[in-house]
């Protein structure tokens, strides 16, 4: 398992480390011996100054540990007369969030017979890592144009950084990059390549998939603006994850979706659905991002409209794809030739009518008073009239937590 080729996921891999750790600890000769040339991962939880199981193994798929277990786990540790390593009951710590937890599971902690007690009751009663708040960063200047040289970009990027962190004094050294404020480096072309194992990286702070995404933003960018290979586990990642998704998690869902490599578009079609289905994606903000990002020159319209067809047939992508249309429209039609977009006014009128599509888009509506027959014009009347047969209701959906300054 191990040495499979197909990554069996961030729970799969760390139960295995818990379980190296727990051998480690009896016989550290005979598992060393056993082992022989094995990740450094493994070689370090065979160390004999182990503890007997870490604090920090996923309790769920994603990474996050439950507040009760890491107590319950801590309990055991005090029990036994051992001090928690500080690399592990970080990691541990960081797992931890969605809010301040239950009042017995902090009176618990406060009651430990370990050094770190009030500090896990601390954690545990503020609800973990605090949000950043992000902060949006458009690359400046005129789109670059289309080349031939190896690695150009096309267009202008638009990455996202965010504030400092409180609290990293209660950290290990080596955790405290994370709690700095990051400023995204909007012209290095492939400096942070996401890829496989990036699926474990998000899982270092589950319930904060904004801090990841922001700093693999330019990675995925590469896939749609330089014809690069990004990472189709990573985007899965964040869709997947217990805290909520923010701009770098829809930008990179923006990138993703217009990438040149057919596996990354399919991967970010499977990340759009699943944020559908968990009532999680922004499809407003989607749409806009989606909108500027093409008149900058960064995604090309076929292979987004491409993805967006494929996400209109995806039975769990498909029933939130009206409000990404409709926050993409008016932008697009207003900033690009219209008669690209014939196929997607034809996606949008499919999906408007979802009864949750309502009022008037006055670009579309401009767009089918103009006399002929093309199907771009044929395609926006049927989109006016499907809008205008249903009553003006309901509003979008606004993500908790995503304070973003431009």
């Amino acid at each position: 398992m191990l040495n499979a080729r197909h990554d069996r996921g961030v729970e799969a891999f760390e139960r295995i480390l818990n379980a190296v750790a727990g051998h480690g600890h009896r016989d550290p000769e005979a598992l060393a011996a056993a082992l022989g040339p094995v990740p450094r991962e493994l070689t370090v939880a065979a160390h004999p100054r182990v503890r007997p199981f870490l604090l920090s193994v996923p309790s769920r798929t994603t990474g996050a540990v439950e507040p009760h277990h890491l107590v319950d786990r801590l309990t055991a540790y005090a029990r036994l007369g051992i001090t928690p390593g500080p690399a592990d009951l970080g990691q541990a710590l960081l797992r931890c969030g969605g809010g301040p937890a239950d009042p017995d599971v902090v009176t618990a902690a406060e009651r430990l017979e370990l050094e770190e007690a009030p500090r896990v009751a601390a954690w545990l009663r503020q609800g973990g890592l605090p949000h950043p708040t992000s902060l949006r960063e458009p690359e400046a200047g005129a789109p670059e144009r289309s080349s031939r040289r190896r690695g150009a970009r096309i267009g202008r990027r638009i990455l996202v950084g965010h504030g400092a962190i409180e609290g990293r004094g209660v950290f290990p050294r080596r955790f405290w990059s994370l709690f700095r404020a990051f400023e995204p480096h909007i012209g290095c072309a492939h400096a942070s390549l996401p890829d496989g194992r990036d699926a474990h990286t998000v899982a270092v702070v589950p319930w904060h998939p904004e801090i990841t995404a922001a700093r693999l933003l330019s990675g995925v960018a590469s896939a749609a603006d330089q014809n690069g290979r990004g990472a189709p586990a990573f985007l899965a990642a964040p869709a997947a994850a217990d805290g909520p998704p923010g701009p770098a998690v829809h930008l990179a869902l923006a990138y993703g979706l217009a990438s040149v490599p057919d596996e990354d578009r399919r991967a970010a079609v499977g990340a759009l659905a699943r944020l559908v289905a968990r009532g999680r994606l922004d499809g407003a903000l989607l749409g806009r991002e989606l909108a500027e990002l093409v008149a900058l020159g960064t995604l090309k319209v076929p292979l987004l409209t491409e993805s967006l067809r494929a996400a209109a047939a995806h039975p769990r992508a498909g029933p939130g794809l009206w409000p990404v249309l409709a926050g993409a429209l008016p932008g697009l039609l207003a900033s690009t030739r219209p008669q690209a977009h014939a196929a997607l006014l034809a996606i949008a009128a499919d999906s408007a009518r979802d009864p949750a599509a309502h009022g008037e888009l006055p670009e579309v509506t401009a767009l089918a008073q103009r006399p002929g027959s093309s199907q771009l014009l044929i395609q926006a009347r049927r989109l006016r009239d499907t809008l205008a047969a249903h009553p003006a209701t309901g509003q979008s959906w606004t993500p908790p937590h995503s304070t973003v300054v431009e």
